[in-house]
């Protein structure tokens, strides 16, 4: 959900002070949240891609392109 962490900090915001509504510097929160947000959606896709690359490195399974058919074809098979 885009800008996810605008509501949990306005919510947090909220409950610790007991207050209702939006806090006096949340102007500034809101100028920074975009570029802080892209910075978060980097730092998820990296880690999944090292993730990924360390699974595939270690997993030493080399597949043939007969065992690629085949796999396709039992995932056709069983999705119909």
């Amino acid at each position: 959900v885009p800008s996810a962490s605008l509501v949990l900090i306005i919510t947090a915001y909220n409950t610790v002070f007991n207050t209702t509504g939006t806090p006096d510097g949340f102007s500034y929160i809101l100028a920074i949240d975009w570029f802080m947000d892209r910075l978060r959606t980097t730092l998820n896709v990296t880690g999944d891609a090292v993730v990924a690359g360390m699974v595939a490195s270690l997993s030493d399974m080399e597949m043939t392109q007969d065992d690629v058919e085949n796999n396709v074809k039992e995932i056709a098979f069983s999705a119909s």
